[in-house]
């Protein structure tokens, strides 16, 4: 597996050798059933089924118990529900929206400022610039914009811890306490936990003083909503536990999702007609100023596209574990119950049978298309992308499928157009157009970084005139 590159790499060419099913073992006796066919995964009543929690051990220390990542059955129904309460209680657009376009033209300014950007535009290792900026918006959406340098080491020092986790994950040799790695796994962990605390502890009695008279709850920071979301009966819905354990939840969840800017904004250079088709779109939806509202995001359908059309090509998290729970037969191959299902998106993704000429970026697959809730929330699409439900599942599926993918994506289009507003985006040099990945921090990386030029369009204007 680690010859391959990591698992994700594996599980291609598996699927390359075996055909859709493939078997394979992970350490003594565990076997695993990758299946890249969504209609295969449909008969198998994928959406039905319980993600394999223990997966995650690699993870214990640093992710909660009482996070919605571990619980099963019943009880993550009911904390699914509280959840989408949680959600559905941030008013994005009223208090969100103005901070997100500050932070965003913050970061943009200093793009225009680099270096000869006046000249010929600035070179920006956009993986990089991607990842700052989508930490700092992270920052504001779970804890306000006046958390300041605290969060800022918080997510930092988690991205760490889950990076060191990542590689201990395959050592072969167990790790000692006293040993560097040993020592550097307590340190953060000590950190992580004892600022979570801290910062729940000043979103608390922010929210005591807001009964007083004297502040609000939060301005619509996760955080504080997790805090002040109430049962029927008027009691919290999060003990002070749970609250600690969800924040691990969604810092997890939200802490390496920045690809999804760097690879879409990489296809854009790579095809400029579909970059001016978005960026005519942003103009003409925005008149260019800043988004002011929720629908100015929805209405960039092409942009929208665009990200999906990325999303299925560099597959994000690329791995969905599931336990089957009962014996299945699909033709010759007998799947045990207690097994290990696997769904590779990024298989998945690439199958010809569901995508045609699946390694072309062809924004226009998802246009006449409505994205798949996968059977999570009893609406129906139009149409799913691929002809089949589980044929794009770049944020999982079932009951388990991702809570946060709206904001994901609403916030990848909020970045991408303002980029769009202000910037034509160029490869540096031909070179730069065929990336090659690695797998880090569970997802595909790409090895050498991602290069564009970013030149400024008032200059460019001026230069066409």
């Amino acid at each position: 597996m680690q010859a391959q590159g990591g698992l994700v790499l594996f599980l291609d060419s598996l699927h390359d050798r075996y055909g859709p099913i493939a078997r394979f073992w992970e350490g003594l006796g565990d076997l695993s059933i990758s299946i890249n066919d969504p209609q295969l995964l449909e008969r198998v009543d994928a959406i039905k089924l319980e993600k394999r929690l223990d997966g995650l051990d690699f993870l214990k220390g640093l992710l909660g118990a009482r996070g919605i990542g571990y619980t099963t059955g019943a009880q993550a129904k009911v904390r699914r529900q509280l959840w989408h309460s949680v959600l559905s209680g941030q008013p994005f657009q009223q208090s969100m929206l103005p901070a997100f376009n500050r932070e965003v033209e913050s970061t943009l300014n200093g793009w225009t400022g680099m270096g000869n950007a006046q000249e010929k535009g600035a070179v920006v290792e956009f993986n990089k610039a991607a990842r700052m900026l989508w930490l700092r918006l992270n920052q504001v959406n779970a804890f306000g914009s006046e958390a300041g340098e605290s969060a800022t080491d918080l997510f930092q020092a988690f991205g760490e811890a889950v990076q060191l986790l990542q590689r201990l994950r395959y050592s072969a040799f167990p790790t000692l306490p006293w040993s560097p790695a040993g020592r550097e796994k307590q340190r953060l962990l000590r950190f992580i936990h004892s600022e979570v605390d801290r910062l729940i502890q000043t979103a608390a009695s922010r929210g005591h003083q807001g009964k007083e008279g004297h502040t609000e709850w939060g301005k619509g920071d996760l955080l504080s909503l997790l805090i002040a979301t109430k049962n029927q009966d008027g009691t919290p819905a999060f003990s002070p536990a749970e609250v600690h354990d969800e924040v691990l939840t969604l810092l997890f969840g939200v802490y390496d999702n920045s690809k999804i800017l760097s690879h879409t904004l990489h296809q854009l250079a790579c095809h400029p007609r579909a970059q001016q088709a978005a960026r005519d779109e942003v103009d003409a939806a925005w008149g260019g100023h800043p988004p002011r509202t929720l629908q100015a995001l929805i209405s960039l359908k092409y942009l929208h596209a665009c990200l999906q059309e990325s999303l299925r090509m560099s597959a994000g998290r690329g791995v969905i574990w599931r336990v089957l729970e009962r014996d299945v037969r699909l033709g010759k191959h007998l799947l045990p119950r207690g097994a290990t299902l696997v769904a590779p998106t990024a298989s998945i993704h690439s199958n010809p049978n569901y995508w045609p000429e699946p390694g072309k970026f062809r924004p226009e697959r998802f246009l006449d298309a409505e994205p798949s809730t996968n059977g999570s929330d009893n609406l129906r699409p139009i149409r799913h992308p691929g002809g089949h439900p589980l044929a794009f599942i770049p944020f999982g599926f079932g009951l388990r499928n991702c809570l946060g993918q709206k904001y994901a994506l609403n916030t990848a289009t909020l970045v991408l157009g303002h980029i769009l507003q202000r910037f034509t985006v160029e490869l540096p040099s031909e070179a730069d157009r065929q990336l090659h990945f690695k797998e880090e921090n569970l997802s595909l990386e790409s090895t050498d970084g991602i290069h564009l030029r970013m030149i400024p369009r008032k200059q460019q204007i001026q230069q066409d005139v």
